[in-house]
C-alpha cells in the first residue's frame, strides 16, 4: 500500500481555539480527557522560524496543550496570537470546516451528561449534535455498521473526524495514493477513509458558494493532523519527492529538557494545502514522569513498508 514510509498510526488531531484553559476545562470536564502537558509559547520573535516551520506569521507566538481524549485520540490544541490572525473560523460547510463525532452507547444518557454540564444539545434521528463554547462542532451518534468502521468501546470515543475540502476527488485521491488511507465509502459529496489501524476520516465536498480559503494554523479554525512515524528523514524525503506536497523547513528536534524533549517532527502540506505533520516521539518521554496517560493506547500499529 503507498504510504509515508514508517508511519505507524496517526498521532494526533490538532485545532486552534480562542482560549486555550477554556477548552482544556471543556475537554476534560465535559468529555472526560486527560491533559498530558502544556507548552509555550512557542515563538521566535527574532526570526523566521515560526514562518518557515509552521507556515504563520512570523511573530506568530502559540500556547499548546495536548490531550488524551478516549481510548485512541490525542487531541493537540492551540491558541494563538499572530498580526495577521483571522477570528473568525470557517463553517461546517466551508473548505477547512470540520467536525468530531464520538460513539456512545445511548443518545439518552448522553444529552443527560451535557446538559448537566450546561451544554445544550440537538437530536436529530441517530445522532447528538452540540458545540463547546466557543463554537467547535461535534457529534454523538449511533453509528451504522460499516465493514472496517473502527469504534472503541464506552462513551466519549472518537468515532471519527471529518473534513471538508474544496475538491473531493482530489482529496480522496492523495489521502488514498499518497497517505496510505483505505476507502470505505464513497458517496457523491463525502467519503469514508480508514487512516492507519483506528482513524476513521470522513471528507465532504465543500457546498456551493462556500469560503473557500483555508485557516492557517495560527487562524480561528486553524487544523491539522499528525503521523506518527519511526524514521522522520525516510518521511520526509518521500513526501519532498511527491507532486503538489510541500515540507516546511527542516526535520526539527526538540531538545529544550521540556515535557516532550527528543521529538522530532515536521510540518507539511498536502496539494490542496491542508495542513499535516510527521513526528516521532520515542517512550519514555519526560511528560511521562507527570500522568499515567499515554499518547499511545492499545491501538495496533499500521505498517505501510
Amino acid at each position: 500500500m503507498p504510504g509515508i514510509p514508517t508511519a505507524r498510526n496517526v498521532d494526533h488531531l490538532a485545532y486552534t481555539v480562542p482560549d486555550l484553559d477554556q477548552a482544556d476545562k471543556f475537554f476534560t470536564e465535559v468529555l472526560g480527557a486527560q491533559v498530558l502537558y502544556r507548552l509555550g509559547p512557542v515563538q521566535e520573535p527574532d526570526s523566521d522560524w515560526m514562518a518557515v516551520q509552521l507556515d504563520v506569521h512570523p511573530r506568530a507566538s502559540a500556547q499548546i496543550s495536548l490531550l488524551r481524549l478516549g481510548e485512541v485520540t490525542n487531541l493537540e490544541l492551540f491558541e494563538y496570537t499572530a498580526p495577521d490572525q483571522r477570528t473568525v473560523p470557517p463553517a461546517s460547510t466551508d473548505v477547512g470546516g470540520y467536525h468530531i463525532v464520538f460513539d456512545v452507547a445511548s443518545l439518552d444518557d448522553a444529552a443527560d451528561h451535557l446538559a448537566r454540564h450546561g451544554v445544550a444539545a440537538s437530536r436529530r434521528g441517530d445522532s447528538l449534535f452540540f458545540a463547546s463554547p466557543w463554537g467547535m462542532a461535534f457529534e454523538a451518534r449511533l453509528a451504522p455498521e460499516i465493514d472496517g468502521l473502527f469504534r472503541p468501546g464506552g462513551s466519549w470515543n472518537v468515532s471519527q473526524v471529518r473534513y471538508t475540502v474544496a475538491d473531493l476527488d482530489a482529496s480522496v485521491g492523495y489521502f488514498t495514493g499518497h497517505l496510505g488511507a483505505r476507502l470505505l465509502r464513497r458517496d457523491p459529496d463525502a467519503a469514508l477513509l480508514r487512516l492507519g489501524p483506528v482513524t476513521n476520516l470522513e471528507l465532504r465536498q465543500c457546498a456551493p458558494g462556500a469560503r473557500t480559503r483555508r485557516p492557517r494554523n495560527s487562524d480561528a479554525g486553524g487544523h491539522h493532523l499528525a503521523f506518527h512515524a519511526e524514521d522522520v528523514d525516510a518521511a520526509a524525503a518521500y513526501l519532498r519527492g511527491l507532486p503538489g506536497f510541500r515540507v516546511l523547513g527542516d526535520v526539527q528536534l526538540i531538545a529544550d529538557g521540556g515535557p516532550i524533549h527528543g521529538d522530532r517532527w515536521f510540518y507539511f502540506t498536502a496539494p490542496d494545502g491542508f495542513q499535516l505533520e510527521v513526528l516521532n516521539m520515542p517512550p519514555g518521554m519526560p511528560y511521562e514522569q507527570f500522568t499515567s496517560a499515554r499518547r499511545f493506547g492499545p491501538a495496533p500499529e499500521w505498517t505501510t513498508d
